[in-house]
């Protein structure tokens, strides 16, 4: 790897930490939309609260959770693009087991992958590929196994202001 290359995944991991760490959060509020931390955004999944952070632009989208070691019962990262399209992701550089929820324009679930981190090791061309069924606008990953505990399945609604039927 190049000092540049290094260099830059270093930056990278760097900006993902500090966002993530800025994404701690208190007990779920009991209310469904609560103010959230700059830089996150709050919403409701299932009966639970969660504060995401928001991956907007090509850049965060890239980085997403690589280099990430733990992840909060309710946090995540909620990727918005401006056009739905079908959508794949992968766990390159990811640590935790990750629940990937695809959902459209209104925040509705398309469906859901569950997705263990690549063994060490594990070569680009060899990581597996979550894919959405459709077209996803918004992307949202989150711990493994909350799609389980929240009884989540395709049609249900992530409710956050901005699905309003257009993801801005």
């Amino acid at each position: 790897m190049s000092v540049h290359a290094f260099v830059h995944r270093l930056a990278s991991t760097a900006l993902l930490l500090l966002v993530l760490g800025a994404c701690t959060i208190e007990p779920p509020a009991a209310e469904p939309e609560r103010k959230a931390r700059a830089g996150c955004v709050a919403l409701t999944l299932g009966r639970e609260s969660f504060e995401v952070a928001v991956a907007a632009d090509d850049e965060r989208r890239r980085i997403g959770l690589s280099g990430c070691q733990t992840l909060a019962r309710n946090e995540g990262l909620l990727f918005l693009y401006r056009v739905p399209a079908p959508r794949s992701f992968w766990m390159k550089d990811c640590f935790v087991a990750l629940d990937i929820l695809f959902l459209d324009a209104g925040g509705r679930i398309l469906n859901v992958v569950t997705m263990q981190p690549p063994h060490s090791g594990t070569a680009d061309l060899d990581l597996p590929f979550a894919n959405s069924v459709g077209h996803a606008a918004a992307v949202l990953e989150v711990c493994a196994g909350t799609a389980v505990r929240l009884a989540l399945k395709p049609g249900d609604v992530v409710r956050w202001s901005a699905f309003n039927g257009v993801v801005q």
